[in-house]
């Protein structure tokens, strides 16, 4: 899932934490990349069957501060 996020969206997923046990687990990532290409991998990311719950955290322009 890392993957296919980094190289078909142009976004950089990176891990934050992740849990496994034999009932579930879960995975927190940051995704960076344009606003467009953001919402397109949340977008495919909630056909995968998988739960989602998408929370924005901060969007910027890209510009220097």
């Amino acid at each position: 899932m890392l993957y296919r996020l980094a190289t078909e969206f142009r976004v950089a997923p990176n891990l934050r934490r992740a849990a496994l046990s034999e009932e579930g687990g879960y995975v927190e990532i940051d995704l960076e990349g344009s606003l467009d290409e953001v919402q397109r991998a949340i977008a495919w990311l909630h056909t995968t069957g998988l739960s989602i719950d998408a929370q924005q955290r901060s969007v910027t322009d890209g510009g220097n501060l």
